[in-house]
Parts: C-alpha cells; structure tokens; sequence
C-alpha cells in the first residue's frame, strides 16, 4: 500500500466538519464608522471584523448605545445591502432612535430592526432558529446589537413566583449559554455583535 502524503491527509481532514481548510483574513471585511479613532481600536483592519464581537462597558449615560448606533451608521454605508438587528432590553427602542437621529447616524431604517426585548427566549432562540433561518435564504445581517447584557432576563428569574426565588449568577449564566448559541452563527455568516454592559 502507497504511503499516503500530507496534501492527500490535509484534504482528509479538510472534509471533518468545523475543518477551516482555506482560513480568511478577518480584518478584510469589518464595520467601519466615520470616526477613525473609533475604528482604530481594531488594529489592522480600522473597524470591528465581521463574526466577531465587541462588549462596551462604561457607566450609565456614557455614550454605548450611541456607539452601537455609530457602528449600525457604518453598516449601512459600507455594505449597501447590510441590515442591522438590535434587541434594546431596556425597552427604550422608539425613545432612543427616532427617524432624525436614524438620519444622523445614518442609519437606513429600511435595513434596521429594533426589538424593545429581555426575554432571553426572545433573544437567543430567535437569533439561533429564525435569524439563523432567514440568513440561510439569503439575509444580510452584518451586525447585532445587545443593549444591554444587564437587561437580559435570566431563565430562573423568568420561570420564578417570587422575588424572593432568583438565584444569583442567573443572568450571568443565560448569557453566557446564549451567546454560545450566537457564536456559531456569527462565524457562519460573518455577522458583528456588538453589546453594552453598564458600569457600577
């Protein structure tokens, strides 16, 4: 029997499923905005590679929504067909983005979608079973946005009769399971996640 070389084992192993046989540079396709300060804070690229995430973190009223808004500004300007998903937990959706300040930021409203949602049933689930769904038949989701990670419900808390059952770490968990779920859809598809998480 013929020795078998490598290129024959590297195509073998290329077929296993999760085999990354032809590796893409990330920093090739990012989510740029119009600061280039902002941008730089990615290195190589000058903007956040797409299936990869970022998690502002900063005190109450410092500026992490409106960088989300910023970054789904820069969606729309460098993918002319890339929509935009943001689950706001905090239920301030229409408060936040009106059409002048969609306008400002340029966002494309037509290419946007807000959910006022802490339900992580809402969050997750849809994102792993009808997001995922909908870009298989050819959606262009560039980004997601969670704002913010604290608002999330954890699903102890949800299925509890009383305050007084909420275990803690609850939310820490829910999310920590549900971004798992979000992670693999990410790099399928090359999607941005971007999430906030207030300060003490």
């Amino acid at each position: 029997m013929a020795k078998k070389d490598a290129k024959y084992w590297r195509a073998k192993l290329g077929e296993l499923k999760g085999a990354k046989p032809n590796p893409r540079n990330p920093h090739e396709t990012v989510i740029q905005t119009v600061s280039p300060s902002f941008n730089f804070i990615w290195g190589r690229g000058w903007g956040l590679p797409l299936g990869y995430s970022v998690n502002f973190y900063g005190e109450p009223k410092s500026g992490k929504s409106l960088l989300t808004y910023i970054m789904a500004g820069g969606v729309h300007s460098c993918y002319p067909d890339g929509f935009v998903v943001k689950f706001n937990t905090e239920f301030r959706e229409e408060g936040q983005l009106t059409t002048e300040w969609a306008k400002m930021y340029g966002i494309d409203m037509d290419r946007y979608m807000g959910f006022d949602a802490n339900d992580p049933q809402i969050i997750y689930d849809q994102i792993d079973k009808e997001i995922r769904a909908f870009c298989k038949e050819g959606l262009p989701i560039k980004l997601i946005i969670i704002d913010s990670m604290n608002g999330v419900q954890g699903l102890r808390t949800l299925e509890r009769d009383s305050i007084a059952k909420v275990q803690i770490g609850d939310v820490a968990k829910t999310n920590k399971e549900g971004l798992k779920m979000v992670l693999e859809i990410q790099r399928e598809f090359g999607i941005g996640l971007a999430m906030t998480s207030p300060g003490a």
